[in-house]
């Protein structure tokens, strides 16, 4: 059981009556849930698979519902999502989609043979950050997941990179060693021990924390216009990177992209939108543009997609970004695809710099 998961597993030990026991979980497919937990009391036994989240909001909940679902068919057992905090909104939508739950601070909801039990409403005595991380140290950790030369890189050498001072990386880099997402290896290189777990960490402080202050905006194509068209526009236009649907169509293929998502240079959302003949959406939305938080790391290696040849006249966003953007959206045909980005592209390449 992971450590951020420890709180929870002591309040579902503490219901009374109820014996709690856990055991690994095998791999199933893409699947490698955290483990497989057994409730027993009087009144019967409750078989779960547990799933362990650090932080849970509501931007992310449809993909954790839809990661559930998922490992409910492949272990015929109901889900349990367990977590440090859950904050009211999420737990009340768990609630309603019957999924079963404990977090740290005494939330907890079952229905199942060996309990019912519902406690809402229980709050943390302080509200932290869900992530743990400042917008600055979310740019770090960024520029260590999507080039990972940078984990043999010197202090000074991130710095010149990432735009992050000597300072903030330091402090950085010693709040990812305590939490044990990353070690140093015998050359003193980092090395990332948990790469599902550090990218969770990224997505939420990116969602909750960074992409806000990349100031999103909502566009609608004008009277006539076609994405394809606009996507295609995009090449006169210096410094943007195409991102969401349509990055993911060209990196992954079969997609038949509704929405197209830009990352632009900070400042310059409107010339932009006026270039591409854009109007600010006041329903449906066709295009969003983002402020570019990395320009010397959010371009996309054209060795870490199959389609280099389409990369050759169009810039794409790194896939970091384009499954973040993807997220955003909350779609549950982009979550899917978002899921493919994340299992064909993005753990791929971290898997040789894992402890």
């Amino acid at each position: 059981m992971k450590v951020d998961a420890t709180t929870a597993w002591h309040v579902l030990q503490s219901l009374p009556g109820v014996t709690v026991r856990s055991e690994s979980a095998p791999r199933h497919g893409g699947l490698h849930p955290d483990a497989l937990v057994s409730l027993k009391s009087g009144t019967g036994e409750s078989r779960y698979v547990a799933e362990v989240r650090s932080a849970v909001t509501t931007t992310l909940l449809p993909h954790v519902l839809a990661q559930l679902e998922r490992l409910r068919e492949a272990f015929n057992r109901a889900p349990l999502l367990l977590a440090p905090y859950l904050t009211p909104g999420v737990t009340r939508r768990l609630v309603d989609e019957r999924v079963e739950f404990a977090d740290g601070v005494g939330n907890v909801f079952l229905d199942g043979e060996a309990a019912y039990v519902l406690v809402l409403d229980q709050k943390r005595q302080r509200e932290p950050s869900r992530t743990g991380f400042s917008a600055v140290a979310l740019q770090l950790i960024y520029a260590l997941l999507a080039h990972q030369e940078f984990l043999k890189a010197t202090y000074r050498e991130l710095s010149d990179k990432a735009g992050v001072s000597l300072g903030k990386i330091s402090t950085t880099v010693r709040q990812l060693e305590d939490a044990g997402l990353v070690t140093r290896g015998r050359s003193g290189a980092l090395l990332i021990r948990d790469a599902r777990e550090l990218l969770e960490r990224w997505e939420v402080g990116y969602l909750e924390r960074l992409r806000p202050r990349l100031s999103p905006t909502r566009w609608q194509l004008g009277k006539g216009g076609l994405l394809a068209d606009a996507a295609t526009a995009v090449r006169d236009l210096d410094d943007v990177l195409i991102g969401g649907e349509v990055a993911a169509d060209a990196f992954l293929g079969q997609l038949q992209p509704g929405t197209l998502t830009l990352h632009v240079p900070e400042g310059q959302a409107k010339q932009v939108a006026v270039h591409l003949r854009l109007r600010p959406a006041n329903g449906a939305t066709d295009v969003v543009l983002v402020s570019r938080f990395a320009t010397l790391l959010d371009l996309a290696d054209p060795t870490d997609v199959p389609n280099v040849r389409r990369m050759e006249t169009i810039h794409y966003a790194h896939p970091l970004l384009v499954r973040a953007e993807l997220l955003a959206l909350d779609d549950s045909r982009l979550r899917q695809v978002a899921q493919n980005l994340l299992e064909e592209l993005i753990l791929p390449g971290l898997g040789h710099v894992q402890a």
